[in-house]
């Protein structure tokens, strides 16, 4: 993954209880890692927030 890439969060992302309410979320990778976390800046219904997180919990979004 890159600077600019859609993103989501991936099953186990889903799973931890500090990004739960991303869970429906669509982001964008707003920067490459920076001591291994990433910062992503999700769009969510009533705004944007900007949250670092680590590989493992993100995914490429899939379009139809």
């Amino acid at each position: 993954m890159k600077k600019g890439d859609l993103v989501e969060l991936s099953a186990r992302g889903k799973k931890c209880q500090y990004l739960a309410r991303l869970s429906d979320a669509h982001g964008i990778i707003l920067e490459d890692p920076s001591q291994s976390r990433w910062s992503v800046k999700w769009f969510l219904d009533n705004g944007t927030l900007t949250v670092p997180v680590v590989r493992q919990h993100i995914k490429r979004l899939k379009t139809k």
